[in-house]
């Protein structure tokens, strides 16, 4: 068992000025969830795209190299673990295919989260974003 990292647990507020998207434009607003209970991970996500579309997801599953069966749509096993520099990783695979990776930090002060992510779209090609997230009612990094 991986043991879970609880700097990594509340919830976080999107810098749109202060995230970079490869194609398209960051969203307009966004708020990232993490929790852990015991040896498991949970992810629950919501932005409002460019165009005021609200858009929600939530995923999650237990932390360690094992991979395991997922059912998010595009998406039939995942990886969730902590990496030795204490990056929070998670994998997503679509059969033998790995469609999506993202590594998660938080800073020194534990107020912000940085969140490198590579997606694979169905061309194949791959997308990197990066977004930076303050935590929920901390006072605004200057």
């Amino acid at each position: 068992m991986t043991p879970a990292r609880p700097e990594f647990d509340g919830t976080w507020v999107l810098l749109p000025e202060l995230s970079f998207y490869d194609t398209g434009t960051p969203p307009r607003a966004g708020t990232y969830t993490v929790t852990h209970d015991g040896d498991k991970v949970g992810f629950s996500v919501s932005w409002e795209n460019d165009d005021g579309q609200a858009m929600a997801v939530k995923f999650g599953g237990p932390l360690g190299p094992k991979v395991v069966v997922d059912d998010t749509p595009g998406v039939t096993h995942a990886r969730f673990d902590m990496a030795p520099d204490g990056a929070l990783v998670s994998e997503a695979f679509n059969g033998q295919d790995r469609v999506a990776y993202a590594m998660r930090r938080v800073s020194a002060d534990g107020r912000l989260l940085s969140i490198l992510q590579r997606i694979t779209g169905p061309d194949g090609r791959e997308m990197r974003i990066y977004q930076l997230y303050r935590r929920a009612g901390a006072a605004r990094p200057h």
